[in-house]
């Protein structure tokens, strides 16, 4: 026994909302040194589900599930460290997990990676291989994300039908669930059933914490250096659909998004991006942000337009 099945029991009560319940049989696999327990206790403690919540406790779970090579927790390391939940924000420590993670062909770090390098150097070829890498794995942030590239031509040959398929793709994907997704071991005695699919909690570009306190009341403007239009419209495009500007930002964790995509989320919402439990929205258009946005945006198109 290696505590699989506790997980799987675990991984049912959890889906029922059964918190207490999860985290009694996710502990006591844990005690065999099973990394998808340790991995998920980290989700309980980081997102407070039916516990206190605990970042430090937290980041020592996913800590001991990285010990054993968990690409999840490796992701999920990178992800505190790369938006300093309750430690000092550490880029390249973050860089290092997400790479590690990334060997794996762990989707949500191959995303996390991709826009830990856009952030440094903007679109450009590392930044691109994660994104496609992702996509290729079915991760739905990476799929917009390369239909946008490639519908506008931005780091890579404008191709249409490229960036349709990539976006027919994404849409074609069950929309996230209203919880963050916890680990399942694959039952080993029947290789024909098909895995529970992991997926973290991410990072956009980020990436950015599961919970944060809530987001300032200060334009984006303030908030990131804008260089040219070129960068202004690539930084305030919603991440989720890339047709928008982002108009919103999700508390707690403070991720932004365009209200047409937010109207869009199912009855039950949460972050698209982090599946954080969206408690409230805060606006973020302030003096001539949006037609800035606008002006820029539709400069940037004929910009490319005329490049292509």
């Amino acid at each position: 026994m290696n505590g699989d099945e506790d997980v799987r029991l675990g991984a049912t009560y959890y889906e029922q909302r059964n918190y207490e319940m999860a985290r009694i049989c996710f502990e006591r696999a844990a005690e065999q040194n099973n990394s998808a327990a340790l991995n998920n206790l980290g989700i309980l403690y980081e997102n407070g589900l039916g516990v206190q919540q605990d970042y430090e406790r937290a980041r020592r779970y996913y800590e001991a599930a990285a010990e054993l090579n968990n690409s999840n927790a490796l992701n999920m390391l990178g992800w505190v460290y790369n938006n300093g939940i309750g430690i000092p924000r550490d880029l390249e420590r973050a860089r290092r997990y997400y790479e590690a993670a990334a060997e794996q062909n762990n989707s949500d770090a191959l995303w996390n990676l991709g826009q830990l390098y856009r952030s440094y150097e903007g679109i450009q070829e590392r930044a691109i291989r994660c994104f496609e890498r992702a996509a290729e794995l079915n991760n739905i942030n990476a799929l917009f994300m390369c239909g946008w590239l490639y519908q506008n031509g931005v780091g890579v040959q404008r191709d249409r039908e490229r960036a349709t398929g990539y976006r027919e793709r994404a849409r074609a994907l069950q929309r996230n669930p209203p919880q963050p997704q916890i680990q399942v071991p694959q039952v080993q005695e029947q290789p024909q059933a098909q895995q529970a699919q992991v997926v973290q909690p991410q990072a956009v570009e980020q990436p950015q914490a599961v919970v944060q306190p809530q987001v300032p009341r200060r334009s984006p403007l303030e908030l990131l250096p804008v260089d040219n239009f070129e960068h202004f419209v690539q930084r305030f495009s919603c991440t989720v659909c890339w047709e928008y500007a982002v108009n919103m930002a999700l508390n707690p964790c403070g991720h932004l998004m365009c209200s047409s995509c937010y109207d869009d989320l199912p009855e039950h919402k949460a972050c698209p991006i982090c599946r954080t439990n969206i408690t409230s929205t805060t606006n973020i258009f302030y003096g001539g942000y949006k037609q800035k946005y606008l002006k820029y945006k539709n400069k940037y198109i004929k910009l490319k337009n005329y490049i292509s």
